[in-house]
């Protein structure tokens, strides 16, 4: 328990500790480090003031991380070092280093060179003591410092993101794959990178649409996308040959296109980015069928695995992680699932729609965060 000025008694709360020491430039793992090596020192005391809590925080963060971090704490304990910007409207708000960083993440950059240079950015105004500036004071600095650091490419798609913003227009996200390539977990990292806050699975448009329409009515959308070729065959045999799939798939992705342009319908009426992912975004087919405003930008990917076993081990992982979507299914329909990719694959390219191979996660996500600058930049010139 901690005691504070006014006598008051409460929890020691190591959350809030993290929170504040990083604060002076910690990453959560080393803030985190920190504040459990407190609650340690402190547990046997039982109550203790805030004076001796924050005198242990220091001790510990000298032994670990220098003066330098020590005189940082002490800066945010009394509110030095906070920065207040001027936005375009007038308003008053605090400079936040993590959402910087998430401005410059979604300009094809990752994580640890964001985090790098948002604190370059706070450090520039705090070594001059300058603690109120304006938004487009914070613009100049961080251009300046991603033409020296990186080039004029990526200071030109910050530049770009930040005409976007001002704008009325919505970014609209489609990405396809194959089953089993990462799509869904991509796209909730995507998502969260670029503030979307309405994301849309075209499996779960496919079951609603399932729960309307009798199989004997519609048999396409009753079946897996790769076992749709079964549903097809009018004479009930079990063709599995490529052609028979080829036309049972792009049938089942033209039923749930109607769904999905639903959802990208509203979302333009609501002026609110979107995110559709899934099996059924055959490429080229809704982007076709979409018409976008003025000030909208819509980009369109195909997400793919290097090879077979890879997404073999995807499966077998899912099937240990998540028992109720039936990994063995999956495993028993590999080869049919790998045609599936590599029909997706073949008309993406005829389609010039993008190819984006899911090797590694963070890799993958700074290469989709390029896409999108890249579109919004060529946007930004279109206007």
């Amino acid at each position: 328990m901690v005691t504070g000025k006014d006598g008051s008694v409460h929890p020691f709360l190591r959350g809030i500790l993290t929170r504040s020491l990083q604060a002076t430039g910690l990453s959560f793992d080393e803030a985190y480090a920190v504040a459990d090596e407190v609650r340690d020192t402190l547990a046997s005391k039982g109550t203790v003031t805030s004076k001796l809590l924050r005198t242990v925080a220091v001790q510990c963060l000298e032994s670990s991380f220098g003066q330098e971090r020590v005189e940082a704490y002490r800066m945010v304990l009394e509110r030095r070092g906070r920065i207040r910007f001027r936005r375009r409207d007038n308003e008053l708000d605090w400079f936040s280093r993590r959402l910087h960083q998430k401005r410059l993440e979604r300009c094809g950059l990752p994580i640890d060179t964001s985090s790098e240079l948002a604190q370059a950015v706070y450090q520039e105004f705090v070594s001059n003591k300058i603690y109120e500036v304006r938004s487009d004071e914070i613009e100049r600095v961080t251009l300046n410092l991603l033409r020296k650091e990186l080039g004029e490419e990526f200071a030109e798609r910050y530049r770009a993101w930040s005409l976007f913003d001002r704008g009325d227009g919505i970014l609209v996200l489609l990405c396809g794959g194959a089953p089993g390539v990462g799509k869904s977990t991509l796209a909730a990292e995507i998502a969260t990178r670029l503030d979307i806050v309405r994301t849309q699975s075209t499996d779960m448009l496919r079951e609603i649409m399932r729960e309307m329409v009798p199989a004997a009515l519609v048999p396409e959308l009753h079946g897996s996308s790769f076992e749709v070729n079964l549903s097809v065959d009018a004479n009930g045999a079990d063709d599995k040959g490529e052609g028979n799939l080829f036309q049972g798939f792009r049938r089942q992705a033209e039923l749930v296109q109607l769904a999905s342009r639903a959802v990208l319908a509203r979302a333009q009426r609501e002026s609110v980015s979107v995110l559709v992912e899934g099996v059924h975004i055959w490429p080229g087919l809704l982007k076709s069928q979409v018409t976008l405003g003025r000030e909208d930008v819509m980009v369109e990917l195909i997400l793919t695995v290097a090879d077979q076993k890879q997404l073999v081990r995807r499966f077998r992982q899912r099937g240990r992680e998540a028992p109720g979507r039936r990994g063995k299914r999956y495993l028993d329909n590999i080869e049919t699932i790998w045609a599936q990719q590599s029909m997706l694959t073949q008309e993406a390219k005829n389609q010039g729609i993008p190819v984006i191979h899911n090797q590694e996660q963070e890799s993958a996500t700074v290469e989709i965060m390029g896409l999108v600058s890249s579109a919004i930049v060529a946007h930004a010139h279109s206007g």
